[in-house]
């Protein structure tokens, strides 16, 4: 079965575009942020992920990016041998797509990361993997899942789980998760719309949606003083632990 990916439209995509600096904020492993009741979530087949990341502390600790209060439905973490996890949980019950990585990520890094993936699980499903704009091991799937994304807890978790378990010392820039559409990174111009031909951040726009004409569920971007305010379409985003403040260096 071929997958029909999106496309925003003509023109609308800046590709390479110089003079964009994607602000870094730094998670010290004392920030807690929250999204509660995301507006408009529901179950689905497809999704994009997209960020950029730099570890500052932490080796050899589980470290949390995002997951639902459930601990199930959607989670991102890095593990204690300092690998990406990365699991969505299936409706009504099961794992849709589940990925651990190869490649350690420790505090000894010089320079930023950007991670994208893309999955498409209908028919008999596709999902793929970008590390720096090169192709990775994709994410082992079930065609014909349906993602678990409205969790029976709505509320979502970033940077640690309640009560600073499992916190992240990293930074972030750009932070992206729609959870209803695909892309087709496995095709360069594609890419292009979140990593420039240098490596570097392309503008999203104000509310992600520059990509694929329609704004993410999550966008984390922006000044340090709003990052934490999601620019997505769910809307909503607070700080409940900590602060957050801006990295040492940006993408």
């Amino acid at each position: 079965m071929s997958l029909v990916y999106p496309c925003g439209p003509a023109g609308s995509v800046n590709i390479g575009a110089t003079g964009y600096t994607a602000q870094g904020v730094r998670f010290n492993g004392s920030t807690i942020m929250n999204l509660a009741s995301l507006s408009g979530l529901a179950d689905g087949q497809k999704g994009t992920i997209s960020f950029w990341f730099k570890f500052v502390g932490g080796d050899g600790s589980f470290q949390l990016l995002i997951e639902t209060r459930d601990e199930a439905s959607v989670v991102l973490y890095r593990d204690n041998t300092n690998k990406w996890n990365f699991t969505l949980g299936a409706t009504p019950s099961g794992t849709a797509l589940n990925f651990t990585g190869a490649t350690a990520y420790t505090s000894a890094m010089a320079n930023w990361v950007h991670m994208i993936a893309s999955w498409d699980l209908s028919g008999g499903g596709n999902a793929l993997l970008y590390v720096n704009d090169t192709v990775m091991t994709a994410p082992s799937f079930s065609g014909g899942s349906t993602i678990n994304y409205l969790a029976t807890d709505t509320n979502w978790d970033f940077g640690a789980r309640t009560g600073l378990a499992i916190p992240l010392n990293c930074d972030i820039a750009d932070f992206y998760l729609n959870t209803t559409e695909a892309v087709n990174i496995a095709t360069t111009s594609e890419r292009r719309k979140f990593i420039d031909g240098s490596g570097k951040p392309v503008d999203l726009g104000a509310t992600g949606s520059t990509p694929t004409g329609t704004a993410p569920m999550i966008f984390f971007s922006g000044s340090v003083a709003t990052w934490h305010q999601n620019k997505g379409t769910g809307a909503g985003g607070t700080i409940v632990s900590g602060s957050l403040s801006a990295s040492a260096t940006n993408p």
